[in-house]
């Protein structure tokens, strides 16, 4: 028998409306009216199952790849990143590709970025003035953006793929409306071809696809480059070159284009969102941050954090995962029904979404005492279950680059403390927004520079 749980009954063009430009009142609404489960109706007749209840979202986590598809969920990510990304294919190619790209974020390789982390922080840092209000999150997105290419295609590339930048960042601009992206990746699910024409390059579709042909000839230019001679480059790109290629299947250049997509696109956007929230959460707790300035100062030298102490900073890993319990970048991950299955005792036909909400259960009251409170005390000395806290993801399909953000994160917002002090810009009322797919603080986080370490620099 066929069972939907419970859901707010306003037509499905509302609820898209209020789920992409009021998600956390939606969210907070549904779950106070319905529970741990309530369904929520798209347009294309798309029955997404929201839910917040941990046991079944380990069964979620832990079922048959085979009966749940999270790259069907994804597939609004394709047109972007490319049919053959991690996070929109399943099954076998899934795991072959995964064991390839987790190759170059093994923790003695990871490491080796930590120098390229600091110093394009002090430098990002050297813009900044005591003065007017600057966003805080663009910031973020152009230094997270330049440390990952950096780490891509090595120091050497960072003349030549100027314009790849370039590109990439008009993509985000163009996808960054979530009623956009929505559209630009509903693959046919909805009956909107006028607007997902490219008219000649003039549309907003026709754009975004001219700026992808112009990132793919750059991105086919540096593979080829690397296959040629692979002993000359040591960085992300040539190690998942030289890792397919040393294997019995290695990768085709459209496989490798759409895992430095993937990195590139949502890797550097996560990251970013995170640090703006972190930020957030500092200022407003000035006790929080009196603390973790101690640490920092404990850790560092007259250049900024002593690298070889990242590991050692357990307050700072503590203000980011309850910084990413509060205010998850990603709010829901999910998964398709590829069969029909039974879950918190709903069941749910094959074509439903099942939603394990992470905005949700973050703030559940029985598994986090006083939820809303920013406490990062909670994450000292204890780890939480991956179907209690899982701000990156979970079961097979978690973040491959969960330990990079986590590093450069703290690499970030250690050297941003040792030589900045930063302040909300007056009057400023923090909101979460919607980006693309993302929740980030509104305006962009505005900020005021109160001193700057010049002797520092």
């Amino acid at each position: 028998m066929i069972h939907f749980p419970p859901g707010p009954q306003a037509p499905s063009f509302v609820q898209f409306w209020q789920w992409t430009y009021r998600p956390v009142e939606f969210m907070d609404t549904c779950a106070l009216r319905f529970g741990d489960w309530f369904t929520v109706r798209l347009p294309g007749n798309r029955k997404f199952v929201l839910t917040s209840d941990p046991s079944a979202i380990k069964d979620v986590f832990s079922a048959n790849p085979d009966h749940l598809s999270a790259a069907e969920f994804n597939k609004i990510l394709k047109p972007m990143i490319g049919g053959k990304s991690l996070i929109v294919i399943d099954g076998a190619d899934h795991s072959r590709v995964r064991t390839h790209a987790a190759q170059p974020f093994y923790s003695e390789r990871m490491h080796s970025y930590g120098a390229v982390m600091k110093g394009m922080t002090t430098r990002a840092i050297q813009r900044w003035a005591s003065g007017p209000p600057f966003a805080l999150h663009p910031e973020m997105q152009h230094l997270t953006l330049d440390i990952m290419m950096n780490a891509m295609f090595g120091s050497n590339a960072e003349t030549r793929l100027a314009i790849l930048r370039e590109k990439l960042t008009e993509i985000l601009l163009l996808t960054s409306s979530p009623a956009r992206l929505f559209i630009f990746g509903n693959n046919g699910d909805l009956p909107l071809p006028k607007i997902q024409r490219a008219l000649g390059g003039f549309s907003p579709w026709g754009k975004v696809l001219k700026l992808l042909e112009h990132v793919d000839r750059i991105l086919y230019d540096e593979i080829q480059a690397r296959r040629q001679k692979p002993a000359e480059y040591n960085d992300i790109l040539s190690m998942l070159i030289r890792s397919h290629e040393d294997r019995e299947k290695s990768f085709d250049k459209k496989e490798i284009r759409d895992q430095i997509m993937t990195l590139l696109i949502a890797g550097h956007e996560i990251t970013a969102g995170a640090l703006a929230w972190i930020f957030c959460r500092l200022i407003s707790h000035p006790d929080v941050l009196e603390s973790l300035l101690g640490e920092v100062k404990a850790k560092s030298d007259c250049d900024g954090i002593d690298l070889r102490q990242i590991e050692h900073l357990s307050y700072l890993e503590a203000v980011i995962y309850e910084t990413l319990r509060l205010n998850p970048v990603i709010p829901v991950v999910g998964r398709y029904l590829k069969k029909p299955m039974r879950l918190g005792g709903y069941d749910l036909p094959a074509g439903a979404y099942v939603v394990p909400c992470i905005y949700l259960i973050h703030r559940r009251k029985d598994i986090w005492p006083d939820p809303e409170r920013f406490n990062p005390g909670r994450f000292i000395g204890r780890r939480w279950s991956p179907w209690e806290f899982f701000p990156f993801g979970g079961g097979a399909d978690r973040c491959l680059g969960t330990a990079f953000a986590i590093y450069e994160m703290k690499i970030i917002i250690a050297q941003i403390l040792h030589c900045v002090k930063l302040d909300c810009a007056p009057g400023y009322a923090v909101k979460a927004v919607r980006r693309g797919i993302t929740l980030v603080p509104s305006e962009g986080m505005p900020v005021i520079v109160k001193n700057v370490k010049k002797a520092d620099f």
